[in-house]
């Protein structure tokens, strides 16, 4: 018996802790969206702040909006929870800090219904208090499946998927501590699930270096352990997962960039010595072998790269200058080798300095003759 219930289109899963100045941003880029076939389920992970007055207002406004509320238990039990009460045929992960741009509903429904994809996910922009200051797009049209297995490559916001997915993949790990995304999409991609990405920026990630409160030791543990969970066979995915094979893969060469970007996140947090000894007992077990080129992962989203504004481009050549001198130096490199390195490292703050100094027009020539 038909029960009247219209299920939406999308179910929007915005797990929330002790994040309620961020909140109101992104629930109203939901409101703000043309499309309007969607439900919203905020999850207030046991804050202690605004977040369940701020969730509470709005749930009450608007019936498309739902409200759990439980005790803290992690990113990913808050979005399991979401997840058991979404009932639209498509799921969107927006966090509470992030939000979603103008139209981009219906730019996501337009390639629903234009592909056969299981995943679909779209270019995005970080953005601070200061606006958008880094825009990432797709170009290929469908990622290789290689590609998630050795890296998580976009934010959860800019994602979307069949909520059909979950029956065979499961939820996200409530064991991980970090990664549990790029986890989720490594079981979809096993099962065989096709990602198709979406060419036009349609969401906003917003960047808060996380250097200073980010245990580097703990996420590198836990980017190792996925790492091995993507080329090994997972024993919890069913038998019709036809992808999900154990895979001969240079694993050291994808833990070298895991270690390296973490280091940055030491490195930063002014740890540089304690960086250099952890370095060198992880070389020695993995036996790798280290080019100049390897160390611009020091440089990341997780660090410094996207640290552009004046005060914090100040910050970053004259501590992070120091902390990185005394890594090299630490691990034996020449003072003209540590020059170099570091020049090339902080390449995107002396350019940005530059346009301060000088100007957008002459200091994009100066950056060109001292590239």
């Amino acid at each position: 018996m038909d029960s009247g219930i219209v299920e939406p289109f999308f179910s929007i899963i915005c797990p929330c802790y002790n994040q309620g100045h961020f909140l109101r941003e992104a629930v109203q880029s939901v409101l703000n969206q043309d499309f309007l076939d969607w439900e919203l389920i905020i999850i207030d992970d046991g804050s202690t702040d605004s977040t369940f007055e701020v969730a509470n207002l709005y749930a009450q406004s608007d019936s498309r909006i739902k409200l759990i509320r439980q005790e803290n238990r992690g990113l990913s039990a808050a979005r399991n929870a979401g997840l058991e009460l979404a009932s639209g045929e498509w799921v969107h992960l927006l966090d509470a800090d992030d939000i979603v741009l103008n139209n981009s509903y219906k730019v996501v429904q337009k390639a629903v219904q234009n592909s056969q994809a299981d995943v679909l996910v779209g270019g995005y922009s970080y953005f601070d208090k200061t606006g958008y200051i880094h825009t990432h797009f797709f170009v290929d049209e469908f990622l290789d499946t290689q590609r998630i297995l050795r890296a998580n490559i976009a934010p959860p916001v800019a994602f979307f998927f069949r909520k059909e997915l979950i029956a065979n993949i499961g939820n996200f790990d409530p064991a991980l501590k970090s990664c549990e995304d790029w986890d989720f999409w490594i079981r979809a991609v096993k099962l065989g699930a096709k990602i198709q990405t979406i060419s036009e920026v349609i969401v906003g990630y917003r960047y808060v270096s996380l250097s200073m409160s980010r245990n580097p030791i703990i996420m590198y543990q836990t980017l190792s352990e996925v790492s091995q969970r993507a080329f090994q066979k997972d024993s919890k995915l069913p038998k019709t997962a036809i992808l999900n094979i154990d895979l001969k893969v240079d694993l050291a060469s994808i833990q070298k960039q895991h270690l390296i970007r973490c280091l940055g996140v030491m490195i930063h947090q002014g740890k540089s010595k304690e960086a250099a000894r952890w370095f060198k007992e992880e070389k020695k077990n993995w036996s790798w072998e280290i080019s100049l080129e390897d160390w611009l992962g020091l440089s990341s989203s997780l660090s410094w790269r996207y640290l552009l504004e004046h005060n914090q481009i100040k910050e970053v050549l004259e501590e992070v200058k120091i902390d990185l001198h005394v890594f090299f130096t630490e691990l034996g490199y020449s003072s003209r080798e540590t020059h170099h390195l570091i020049f090339d490292i902080l390449r995107s703050q002396r350019y940005r300095m530059n346009h301060y100094r000088y100007g957008k027009c002459l200091g994009s020539t100066i950056n060109r003759i001292f590239k």
